[in-house]
Formats: C-alpha cells, sequence, structure tokens
C-alpha cells in the first residue's frame, strides 16, 4: 500500500500482487489446515494403537480365530516356532513402546 501511495507502482500492479497475494494466503491456509487435520489423525491413531498394546493380551483371550490373527499381524513380524518356544519381531512403533515400558520398570 505505500508503494502504490508513493506512486512506486500501478494501481493495476498493485491489484495484481494483493490478488496474488491473497491466494497463496488462502493456500497456506489450506495447508496449514490438512496439517492439523493429519497431526490430530495421527494422533487418534497413536492413541488406539497405544490402547491396542496395552490391552493385547486381554483382546487375545477374547477374540475369535481371525481377530487373534489380525492382532498378531499388527504386533509382530518374523514370527517363528522352534521346538517349545517363539521367535517373533515386534513391529514399530510397538517394539519402542515395550522399551520404553521395560526400561520404566527397570526391566530393561
Amino acid at each position: 500500500m505505500d508503494k502504490l501511495l508513493d506512486d512506486c507502482i500501478t494501481q493495476e500492479e498493485y491489484d495484481k500482487n494483493n490478488e496474488r497475494y491473497r491466494k497463496e494466503i488462502k493456500e497456506l491456509e489450506l495447508k496449514e489446515s490438512r496439517l492439523n487435520t493429519a497431526n490430530n489423525d495421527y494422533y487418534k491413531t497413536s492413541g488406539y494403537l497405544l490402547v491396542l498394546f496395552e490391552n493385547a493380551e486381554k483382546l487375545f483371550k477374547v477374540a475369535n480365530i481371525q481377530e487373534k490373527r489380525q492382532i498378531v499381524s499388527l504386533l509382530l513380524s518374523n514370527l517363528q516356532i522352534n521346538d517349545e518356544t517363539i521367535d517373533f519381531t515386534l513391529k514399530k512403533p510397538f517394539d519402542s513402546l515395550l522399551n520404553k515400558s521395560k526400561g520404566s520398570y527397570g526391566w530393561g
């Protein structure tokens, strides 16, 4: 606005720039809104996963066969049965949750 008043730019240039800036602001606001939505979805999903992880044993006990397969496939990878032991790898982020849990109780 100062440049317009100082006759550094024409009214037409000012209007073009003003329109361009308004569009950029709208685009940035839309991006911000999308990021906020994604952020909220991330926290909701993280919360659901944490509840699942904390209650996996209880859920597993009452689940039917198909649900048990889903729980195992969600939590574990590299599942192997060797004689009387079962070896597995916890999938991310459950592996770090278990490590934090062990550390907080002095187990690890």
